[in-house]
Parts: C-alpha cells; sequence; structure tokens
C-alpha cells in the first residue's frame, strides 16, 4: 500500500469530502469524528482488511493469542478508536504495528475512499485517502482507456457506429446523416471511454445486442414487459436471453430473415 513518506516517516494523509449542508458549512472548524471500532458487515463480523496470514503475522508481532485477530472478536476490534479531522487533512503516523493495522481497518471502511478517484464509486465516503501514487496509476488507466477508444472510435465503419449508438438507447439513427452519428457516438465515448473499449471486446455480441434495439424500434419483434416475441413465438424472457437467442447457432436462418427485414425499413442517409 502507498502512503507518504516526510522525512523517513510514512503517513497516511486522510482528507475529508467537502458536501455543504443546509447550514452552507461542510464542516465546523476544529471537529473529528471518531470511528469507534472497525466497521461490521452484513454478517456481523469486523471489517478488518486482514486476510488470515495478516492476522497471524500481526498476532506474532504484537504477542497476542491465536485467533486474537479474528474477525468476531469484539474486545479487540471493538475497542479500536480512529479520529479523523472534518475540517482538514488528518496524518497517521505509521511507525508501529498497531498504526498498521489502524491502516487496513480505514481501507477497508465504507465511508473512507482509497482515493480521490474512488469517491465516484462511493458517494456515501465522508473522507477519502489522498494518495498520489494510486491518484496516478489510476489517471494513466483512464488515458489508455481515452487513447483507445479515440483509436477504436476511429477505425469504426458508419453502421458499427450506428449499431454502437442503438446500445446508448438513441432513437431516430436512421434519421441521422453520418456527420451527426459520428458526433453523438463520440459524446458517448468521451463520457465513458472504458465502456465503448469493452462493448467493442465482443464484436458479435455487440452486434446481437444491437440488433435486438432496431428490431424492437421498427416493430419487427415486439416486447411486451420483459419478454420478446417474434410473431407469436417467444425468442426471451429478458434482453440477455433474447440476445442469445439471436446469437445461437441453430437461430441463425430466422436470424438472417429479421436482418433482412430491418434492412428494407432503413433510410440512411
Amino acid at each position: 500500500m502507498e502512503q507518504v513518506t516526510v522525512e523517513g516517516v510514512k503517513f497516511l494523509v486522510l482528507k475529508p469530502v467537502v458536501k455543504p449542508k443546509f447550514s452552507g458549512v461542510s464542516s465546523y472548524s476544529k471537529t473529528q469524528t471518531v470511528f469507534c471500532g472497525a466497521e461490521l458487515d452484513a454478517n456481523g463480523l469486523y471489517k478488518t482488511g486482514l486476510t488470515r496470514e495478516l492476522e497471524k503475522h500481526y498476532e506474532q508481532a504484537l504477542n497476542l493469542k491465536p485467533g486474537e485477530l479474528g474477525k468476531k472478536n469484539g474486545e479487540f476490534w471493538g475497542n479500536l478508536e480512529i479520529r479523523v479531522n472534518n475540517d482538514k487533512a488528518t496524518h497517521f503516523a505509521l511507525s508501529g504495528y498497531m498504526d498498521e493495522i489502524k491502516e487496513y481497518v480505514i481501507r477497508a471502511h465504507s465511508k473512507i475512499a482509497n482515493s480521490e478517484l474512488h469517491l465516484a464509486a462511493n458517494p456515501m465516503a465522508l473522507f477519502y485517502i489522498d494518495d498520489p501514487e494510486e491518484k496516478a496509476k489510476l489517471e494513466a488507466k483512464t488515458m489508455d482507456y481515452e487513447l483507445q477508444a479515440l483509436d477504436e472510435f476511429t477505425t469504426l465503419a458508419i453502421e458499427d457506429k450506428r449499431s454502437m449508438l442503438r446500445l446508448y438507447g438513441k432513437k431516430g439513427i436512421d434519421d441521422m446523416s453520418e456527420t451527426m452519428v459520428k458526433a453523438e457516438l463520440y459524446k458517448e465515448v468521451k463520457k465513458n471511454p472504458q465502456y465503448f473499449v469493452q462493448i467493442l471486446q465482443n464484436p458479435k455480441l455487440m452486434k446481437a445486442k444491437a440488433l435486438l434495439e432496431e428490431l424492437v424500434e421498427k416493430r419487427v419483434i415486439t416486447k411486451k414487459g420483459a419478454y420478446y416475441y417474434n410473431n407469436e413465438d417467444m425468442i426471451g424472457h429478458s434482453t440477455e436471453d433474447a440476445v442469445s437467442y439471436l446469437m445461437d447457432i441453430k437461430n441463425q436462418q430466422i436470424k438472417l430473415a429479421l436482418e433482412n427485414k430491418v434492412k428494407g425499413l432503413r433510410k440512411t442517409k
């Protein structure tokens, strides 16, 4: 785990999430949030962040009895106290085994995001770990997806671009010019390049999903609730099921007939 090092001493830095309240104030100065004990999970076990190997390691290091760091031991984990500043950064010096244990507990807590970039996935977090190295890694990964998505977007055929737009729930795609298709799809790519790249990793699945969307939109097949029908024949009781039907090798003649019907209804510009 990455930490900040100052003059040879490692620190874990926690910063408060700025969330203005009804008073207009995010948090009052010189106040703290006190986490009394490690967090409990849905099964009543303490979220310690420790594997069994780490439990054994720290039990030996702290001269504790075997099993004393088990996730059911409220005598130990329930009395662990962590104080965090509400209005400024908190620097935890990691100078001993107990400090290391507290770091694992902090990183396992649902109210503490593991980095600033993890806040989007954890909107209930009150604090986040200010970890420059982790932030740099995540930003580099995001940049890689952005570059890959741009490359994929550039080489994608216009009909595949139209298919992709259908997966984003766009309507009236047949009435869009090529320029509009490119512009609309590019907006979606910029919002979430990772999603775009992941869809294209399975082109057969992508095209089957897009075909299903178009079949419903052009009323070649009908959707009643969660069920999909080709005339009177049910071809799926969910979207995933209907996509699987279209991809099944046994149904390729039916799929081809449906594709021909939908092609006759297209009016691309």
